[in-house]
């Protein structure tokens, strides 16, 4: 079995209950954001896109999965270079779409399964973990990389999402360790064009994160 797993898919996993099932409460509420931000995240990654001057362009590579094909469709119907914060407030109109090729990658990897649920009207599926010890073994390693501060540019970018998800009370339930953990994501270097770039996207997801709580607080 191939568990291979794409930023994105780990970033899902890391929102699932691995106790009850179905999404984090405290992360959930800035998944969407961040899952779009790590989109695009891969894409700059395997060079599909290009980012400059807090610009996505579109770059040299072609996707060669669905998620990515989809994604990049949306890119290639504006002619000029848009902010990163753009597409990830227009990636959110689509976020549905996305988050059901992410779990449909995921329960074929086994690595999830997918329950239905009925209220009324409504209908949706809740996930559960099937292999908790992989994903454990992911939080594990993240912790392993922030503290000894060794990790590739991909695995950067995963420690790079973790403050804006919200995800520091899951991985880190130890008040004092997750106050170092701040202290270190605060830190990291940026030390070449692709971790500047990886910052350039997280202050983007910040920004929509932020205009969206600000929307939500005035019409309330």
């Amino acid at each position: 079995m191939d568990k291979q797993l794409s930023i994105s898919e780990k970033l899902f996993l890391l929102n699932i209950n691995p106790q009850k099932g179905g999404m984090l409460f405290r992360s959930s509420q800035t998944l969407d954001v961040t899952l779009c931000g790590a989109i695009i995240m891969e894409l700059y990654l395997l060079k599909v896109i290009g980012i400059a001057n807090k610009r996505v362009s579109i770059g040299s590579e072609n996707p060669s999965n669905d998620l990515h094909k989809f994604v990049l469709e949306k890119f290639v119907k504006h002619q000029n270079p848009k902010r990163i914060s753009f597409w990830i407030s227009k990636l959110g109109f689509s976020v549905r779409g996305i988050k059901k090729m992410v779990k449909a990658e995921l329960v074929q990897k086994r690595l999830i399964r997918l329950e239905e649920r009925r209220f009324l009207f409504f209908k949706w599926y809740k996930p559960y973990l099937l292999d908790k010890m992989h994903v454990r073994e992911i939080g594990d390693k993240i912790n392993k990389q922030l503290f000894e501060g060794k990790y590739t540019t991909e695995e950067f970018m995963v420690l790079s999402l973790l403050m804006p998800n919200r995800l520091l009370f899951r991985l880190f339930p130890d008040r004092e360790k997750r106050k170092n953990a701040r202290k270190k994501l605060k830190g990291l270097p940026l030390n070449n064009k692709e971790l500047l770039a990886t910052q350039e996207i997280v202050k983007a997801i910040k920004s929509v994160i932020a205009a969206r709580a600000a929307a939500a607080g005035a019409a309330t």
